[in-house]
């Protein structure tokens, strides 16, 4: 009689036992639940906040407001601006032929600007200026 009076008695410490540590593994959980929980609605807040923003921000008001402020000189681009994809190698070989043109008109305009700036330079090493 009395060993299975001990026997029940261990068994109900030990389920004792496991019930508290159950129960504690329960609170543990409850309280991370509640901080991710915060935690997502703390970035939900955030994320519609930022979502106002960009909608704000790239309203079409204002940013033909900005355009017009800080880009007066743009203008919508003109049909003939348009061009179709079979144009490109044209426009390409163009464009080259332009830049290369520039580029010797600017190339001259720095080599005579050198020049008269050498001249400015000695001339004035001559009066001692």
């Amino acid at each position: 009689m009395k060993k299975p009076m001990i026997i029940s008695l261990i068994s109900l410490v030990l389920v004792g036992l496991f019930v508290s540590r159950v129960k504690y593994e329960v609170v543990f959980l409850r309280d991370k639940l509640k901080e991710v929980n915060a935690a997502l609605e703390k970035y939900s807040d955030d994320f519609r906040i930022q979502n106002a923003e960009w909608s704000y921000l790239n309203s079409p008001k204002r940013l033909k407001s900005l355009c017009e402020k800080y880009l007066p000189e743009m203008q919508p681009a003109k049909p003939e601006q348009v061009k179709n994809y079979n144009d490109l190698d044209n426009i390409e070989q163009q464009s080259n032929t332009e830049n290369k043109t520039k580029i010797n008109e600017g190339t001259k305009k720095f080599i005579e600007k050198s020049k008269k700036q050498k001249t400015a330079k000695s001339l004035g090493t001559l009066l001692g200026i």
